[in-house]
């Protein structure tokens, strides 16, 4: 139930039920107004890259497309954001640099605080010292490099990792202590509905994602 909310943030919305379902109708013009919202963005991307081969700029910008979060449309009885599941952790990124192969397609593991680290290698500026972030330039040369083995994600008293195989999270009382988890197998459940958090045979892999959690949030925190 921790990984659930009641998506207070829809909830405020004139017309939306304080509680329960949408309605179906609802449901449907609310996936409209999703996807018309993506169309307009993609047709104001268009116009801004437009612009910028105008001015003659194209050859000297870096654009990169990118979210700090995913989207429910229903999915998990959720809509929004604000949960640990696959689609509100994993985000579109799309980057046009100078000097880079077009049409380079990667599915590497990467962490948003990996961008400002690979902007900076694209730019060709030094790096400060303190960063967390790893860039990720070689995989403009290479999609195929292991950038992360691991990608992490934190919501309020979530804490998740992604490798290329299985999502691991856990939801923490105040004293840290884990409430609950959930171990999603990719390959077989990709939309992430078998939680086998509790299945014996995944209990090794559970253990040794749970170490890496806490590894990683050794040195977030």
């Amino acid at each position: 139930k921790e990984a659930l909310s009641n998506w207070d943030e829809l909830r405020a919305y004139e017309g939306v039920p304080e509680t329960g379902p949408v309605s179906d109708t609802m449901a449907i013009n609310l996936m409209h107004g999703y996807y018309a919202s993506v169309s307009y963005v993609d047709a104001l991307v268009g116009r801004m890259l437009t612009t910028l081969e105008e001015n003659g700029l194209s050859e000297n910008t870096i654009v990169v497309l990118w979210s700090d979060h995913g989207y429910f449309l229903g999915e998990h009885s959720l809509w929004t954001k604000h949960a640990l599941f696959e689609l509100a952790t994993n985000v579109p990124l799309i980057i046009r640099a100078p000097n880079t192969e077009k049409g380079v397609v990667s599915d590497a593991l990467v962490d948003l605080v990996d961008l400002y680290p690979t902007l900076c290698d694209l730019a060709n500026l030094k790096k400060p010292n303190h960063l967390q972030g790893k860039s990720f330039n070689a995989l403009f040369g290479n999609p195929n490099n292991p950038h992360r083995d691991f990608s992490y994600t934190r919501f309020k008293d979530g804490e998740s990792i992604r490798n290329k195989e299985f999502r691991y999270s856990q939801y923490l009382d105040s004293t840290g202590t884990i409430k609950s988890d959930m171990l999603y197998n990719h390959t077989t459940d990709s939309v992430e509905n078998i939680n086998v958090s509790f299945d014996e045979s995944y209990q090794n892999l559970k253990d040794r994602l749970n170490t890496r959690l806490e590894e990683i949030k050794s040195i977030t925190q």
